[in-house]
């Protein structure tokens, strides 16, 4: 599965939570920054990497939907992060890298959430060569921190959103 197969299958679970495709934006962006300090705090906590690699599918859950809303599509992503769902990675790597990379992923999503927040609040232009960068390091970061494999994450997340919405994700 690539990031753009992804993204298209995350948006299937993704309604429209807001009128105002500005505060929809900013709402995606607290989300994955939630996402992202519970997935920190999996591997902090030492809690299991079953709980840390779902958490890691909700992180690409709300970059994703993010990156979609934002208007960045999953290629310019995948051509800036590059095959982060195909990183076959050493599982030997030390928990203090696991532990270094996911604060990545945390710092990464709290500055989309900063850019985000400039352009909702204060009429910014919203730079989307800064929202690919950092949504791209977020995913790279995420690779080397998840326990086990990005694509594998990416799956089950989709998997655990098809058994939850069997008819996609829709507000009352």
């Amino acid at each position: 599965m690539t990031f753009t197969e992804y993204q298209a299958l995350a948006l299937r679970t993704a309604s429209k939570l807001h009128a105002d495709p500005r505060l929809e934006l900013a709402i995606f962006a607290l989300g994955l920054c939630g996402e992202a300090a519970e997935f920190r705090a999996a591997l902090v906590n030492d809690c299991s990497s079953e709980e840390a690699f779902v958490e890691a599918g909700d992180v690409l859950w709300y970059t994703a939907v993010l990156a979609h809303r934002a208007g960045l599509y999953g290629d310019f992503i995948e051509a800036a992060s590059g095959d982060v769902f195909d990183y076959d990675k050493d599982d030997t790597l030390p928990q203090s890298d696991a532990i270094g990379d996911a604060q990545n992923v945390q710092d990464s999503a709290c500055m989309v959430a900063e850019h985000i927040k400039k352009h909702v609040g204060h009429g910014k232009p919203l730079d989307k060569d800064f929202l690919t960068a950092r949504l791209s390091f977020l995913l790279s970061a995420l690779a080397f921190a998840c326990p086990g494999s990005l694509g594998l994450a990416a799956i089950e997340n989709i998997e655990k959103l098809k058994k939850r919405y069997p008819d996609g994700f829709k507000t009352a």
